[in-house]
């Protein structure tokens, strides 16, 4: 057996126990944590849609193994193959971005802590003081969450937007798939992104908001703003090698963004129904709800909610990947 073939089969052995458990977690933790989901069409066909998807993955498997060991290509057997190939380079770049963001810094990682705990302290000031937030439950929490979502929303798209143009010496003199450049800009983000969840994480503890076994999932919903900021900041990324005014629309959207999104302000006191509807279709305002309604509120929100996060990170995903793999050929030609 080939080096190939032996990481496409433990590839697919460890995405089949990573689905095998997700489905698993998934009904316990969400279709029968609300009621209304346990009664639903889907989930009293729960079982037998997931043990076709999951039969379909493992015949997929099967066959990816198959075409490995005969030399021949398909999905899985190009991502081995490219991780066996580019794996070294991405952990550089990434450990490279990683130390560059910090360097002469005196605090250095410590600022993924204080950035979130400072940005919170004024917030918290302004629009629970001032404002008059109060009757918002557990408001620093509740505005911690909005302020650690967003900000790695923040830092993902606009690092990733010049990944190719800050390559540009790299890309006209290495051949090496474009994404990865991408790709690490958004790992190096999640990497931020997970020091920031650390000071939430005691503040829960502090404010007695014990998590329950469905504080599981909020992994999952990370999982999927990871791939729709990935999405996006593939889209990002190629339309700032043709047009390089991106940059400063970037900022002026990021801040309209910002406050279409519930960061510090609850969606039940807004009045305007037209700006209510509007909010249904930001990806931003799904992602929240659902980290709000595990953290905070210790249930697990209705199917729905994850449906409206899955579409959205696998839309935005799809148009990126699209976006960026028609145009890459031509990357070293504007940069």
């Amino acid at each position: 057996m080939n080096k190939l073939t032996k990481c496409v089969l433990k590839n697919q052995i460890i995405v089949s126990i990573v689905l095998a458990v997700s489905i698993i977690l998934f009904y316990f933790l969400a279709i029968f944590n609300v009621e209304e989901n346990a009664h639903s069409t889907f989930g009293q066909w729960y079982w037998l849609i997931m043990g076709l998807i999951f039969g379909a993955f493992i015949c997929y498997g099967i066959w990816s193994v198959i075409r490995a060991k005969n030399n021949k290509h398909c999905l899985a057997v190009n991502i081995a193959d490219k991780m066996i190939k580019y794996g070294f380079l991405l952990k550089q770049l990434v450990k490279r971005d990683f130390k560059r963001k910090y360097k002469r810094s005196v605090l250095g990682v410590l600022w993924s802590f204080l950035n979130p705990l400072l940005m919170m302290g004024t917030q918290y000031l302004v629009f629970s003081t001032l404002l008059g937030n109060q009757n918002i439950p557990y408001f620093p929490v509740y505005l911690l969450v909005g302020i650690v979502t967003f900000n790695f929303f923040s830092e993902c798209t606009t690092t990733s937007m010049e990944s190719i143009t800050g390559n540009a010496s790299l890309i006209k003199k290495v051949y090496v798939p474009k994404y990865i450049y991408t790709l690490s800009k958004a790992l190096s983000a999640t990497i931020n992104f997970g020091f920031a969840l650390i000071p939430l994480f005691i503040f829960m503890l502090a404010m007695q908001l014990w998590p329950t076994p469905g504080f599981l999932l909020f992994f999952f919903n990370i999982g999927l703003l990871f791939v729709f900021c990935l999405g996006l900041s593939m889209f990002l990324a190629t339309i700032m090698v043709f047009f390089r005014d991106m940059h400063f629309i970037w900022g002026v959207i990021r801040l309209a963004w910002m406050y279409a999104t519930p960061i510090f302000y609850s969606v039940e006191r807004i009045q305007n129904e037209t700006f209510k509807m509007v909010m249904k279709f930001n990806p931003l305002f799904h992602f929240l709800k659902v980290s709000r309604m595990l953290i905070i509120d210790r249930v697990s929100p209705n199917l729905y909610s994850y449906l409206w996060c899955l579409i959205s990170a696998a839309g935005m995903f799809a148009i990126g990947c699209i976006t960026f793999k028609t145009q890459q050929e031509k990357f070293s030609l504007y940069v």
